[in-house]
């Protein structure tokens, strides 16, 4: 998968009636393709969480080209806290993802409310 996969992953969640609001900030550029695949599973793992366990309709995706690196959030506007069953190996997976390039990753409640996972990685 690639950055350019991520507006169909949203198009798909949305249709299916999980609203997923995508936003692009800074100029897109050349990104290495294993980069890309991260950026689009971190992506992916924190759409299924919200849906899984915010108890809200929707959730945003922010994708940011920054000068060296890309930031990827996802955030939803349910409680702020983790919900519902689960054993938290997805928020694993992403951090074992991430660190394979010596990104960050954040998870836990937004400072507007909700869910977020936020994830960074050199690119």
């Amino acid at each position: 998968p690639s950055l350019a996969d991520l507006e169909p992953l949203a198009a798909r969640t949305t249709a299916a009636g999980f609203r997923v609001d995508v936003e692009v900030v800074g100029v897109p550029r050349e990104v290495a393709p294993q980069v890309q695949a991260s950026v689009f599973r971190v992506t992916q793992e924190g759409i299924s969480n919200a849906l899984k366990h915010s108890g809200c309709a929707g959730c945003r995706v922010r994708l940011e080209y920054l000068p060296d690196s890309v930031v990827v959030e996802v955030v939803d506007e349910g409680s702020g806290r983790m919900s519902g069953p689960g054993t938290r190996s997805g928020l694993a997976g992403v951090r074992e993802r991430v660190a394979l390039f010596g990104g960050t990753v954040e998870a836990g409640p937004a400072p507007s409310g909700g869910w977020r996972l936020r994830a960074g990685l050199p690119g």
